[in-house]
């Protein structure tokens, strides 16, 4: 089981994990709230146009993106794009670079691997003299007083300016359930992408009381503390948790490769044959149509019990005994035992997140039982 923290990749990053056999536990820690209107935006936009700056260091593709949407929406794009051509640019990373070339910006300087806003510094220090320089740098959704104190110290005069800000989710339960689900052990493998991640998963274990259960449960041995690149893992490190996958590419996918070559930590695949005669535990959303189950249900033998959690599921049971089926239900506290004897396990997730379905694949792991996963279908 592995439970990931990103939430603007969320999609991409749980389909990277199932193709190498592991299952997903979603718990998003940020969004990013969007700014192409703000007076900071226009300030940026402004002061590029103007001839104000005499160096635009971008450090996200998605700064790019949202200071070039809010030139757009004031009909200033040509203007601004024409102004870039005539300044020294620099890019932290190949995100920044890539949105800036798609514009057709020209890029002077980017920093060396692994990426940081310090490689770009040390990289500018010797190769720039910024001394008397008007700098402007777009910062990636939260202040970087260590990047722009260097460039200060380097002689040059910083406007910072944040099109985009990084705030904590507006649904924290997910959140809070993963909490509760790392300190009673369904969770392998923790995965971070971002600092930010890891600061508002403390901030909100903090205000909601758990910050003491979310450090033992960090600090259990079974657990997998993965950080896609070293900023991310000094996130961690910084509140004594020590990490123990970090990558050597900083990038998701380089990410979930490095999990799954660690053994035992993607022990259940999502491809399972269907399930025949015997026992076949169902743990379907809430949100799981009735034409979903049918279908699912459709493929079992005339001898196959359906197994469900009592009260949880009656639109399964319904369908079931529709189908001609036997059902077995079990009370909520005998999960386990429902996994045991049933001879395989059939998840049917929604839309939205299944809770039920971390803590069943979990078993399924446990004992060694086949799974098969059915999700929703993608819509345009």
């Amino acid at each position: 089981m592995i439970a990931c923290l990103e939430a603007r990749y969320a999609s991409e990053l749980a389909d990277l994990v199932t193709r190498h056999g592991g299952i997903t536990y979603q718990a998003p820690c940020l969004r990013e709230v969007h700014l192409p209107d703000a007076a900071e935006t226009r300030l940026a936009v402004d002061l590029i146009c103007s001839q104000a700056v005499d160096v635009a260091i971008f450090l996200t593709g998605v700064g790019v993106q949202t200071m070039v949407e809010g030139a757009r929406r004031s009909d200033r794009e040509a203007e601004l794009l024409h102004a870039l051509a005539e300044i020294q640019v620099a890019a932290r990373g190949p995100k920044a670079q890539n949105a800036l070339r798609r514009l057709g910006v020209r890029v002077d300087l980017i920093a060396p691997e692994p990426f940081t806003s310090a490689a770009l510094l040390e990289r500018i220090q010797r190769e720039w003299t910024l001394v008397g320089s008007r700098v402007l740098v777009q910062l990636y959704g939260a202040p970087v007083p260590a990047f722009t104190g260097g460039l200060r110290q380097l002689g040059a005069e910083v406007t910072e300016v944040s099109p985009y800000r990084w705030e904590r989710p507006e649904d924290e339960e997910p959140v809070v359930r993963l909490i509760e689900d790392l300190a009673a052990g369904w969770i392998d493998v923790l995965a971070a992408t971002s600092a930010a991640q890891v600061d508002h998963l403390f901030a909100i274990a903090q205000q909601r009381g758990h910050e003491e259960t979310l450090r033992q449960a960090l600090g259990r041995p079974e657990l997998h503390v993965a950080a896609q690149g070293i900023v991310c893992a000094s996130a961690f490190e910084r509140r004594g948790v020590e990490v123990d996958l970090i990558p050597r590419h900083a990038s998701m996918g380089a990410l979930v490769v490095e999990i799954a070559n660690t053994p035992g930590n993607c022990p259940i695949s999502s491809s399972a044959t269907a399930p025949g005669d015997g026992t076949v535990a169902v743990v379907a959303g809430r949100d799981v149509e009735r034409d979903c189950i049918a279908r699912a249900l459709a493929g079992f033998g005339p001898r196959t019990t359906v197994a469900v959690v009592a009260g949880r599921s009656p639109l399964v049971q319904q369908v079931a005994i529709e189908h001609g089926l036997a059902v077995q239900c079990f009370p909520s506290d005998r999960t386990d035992a429902m996994i045991q004897r049933a001879t395989s396990v059939l998840v049917l997730n929604g839309a939205r997140r299944n809770l039920q379905a971390g803590r069943v694949l979990k078993l399924a792991g446990r004992y060694a039982k086949p799974v098969q996963i059915i999700e929703p279908p993608h819509t345009p």
